[in-house]
């Protein structure tokens, strides 16, 4: 189960780009305003402009919105370093469940640290956004099999000297 587990997820974050791509395309899952270069206006009736607009940062008859971080692209990129790494790992791991391991503990930390960035309504408890409580979780079952991974691997070496 562990090794087919390790086969999936290798390709997840590239699915993940793949949509996330998309995202940037609709508008959907849009930045918050910024004054950076980086800095994307979309047109009127998109769904940051609806946005924005709802806000009372625009009104009725601007054309475009207010630069907003690309966020999608920002997760799409690095998705597709993901899913690079993982790669590298997936053709030399030494014994599965290392590849999800990784995923688990890679992709919640990206994904906690772009939820800042987002600018379309959110669902928050607290401080943090679903998405990033759920990162969070994800991380600690990462982590929890990290721990049982090297117990396994430190146990199979002592059982072969």
């Amino acid at each position: 189960l562990l090794s087919f587990a390790d086969f999936v997820v290798s390709a997840l974050p590239m699915g993940h780009a793949l949509g996330r791509i998309g995202c940037f395309l609709n508008g959907c899952c849009h930045g918050m305003i910024c004054s950076s270069f980086l800095g994307v206006k979309y047109p009127a009736n998109t769904l940051p402009w609806h946005r924005q607009l709802e806000l009372g940062l625009i009104d009725r008859f601007t054309a475009r919105t207010m630069p907003v971080h690309p966020v999608q692209l920002y997760e799409s990129i690095f998705n597709i370093f993901l899913y690079l790494f993982l790669m590298y790992v997936y053709t030399r791991r030494k014994m599965s469940g290392i590849v999800i391991t990784a995923y688990l503990l890679l992709y919640p930390l990206g994904r906690f640290i772009f939820e800042f960035f987002r600018g379309d309504e959110r669902l928050h408890v607290g401080h943090f956004t679903m998405a990033q409580w759920f990162s969070v979780l994800l991380f600690a079952i990462g982590l929890i099999s990290g721990i049982r991974l090297l117990y396994l691997y430190a146990r199979r070496d002592k059982t072969q000297i």
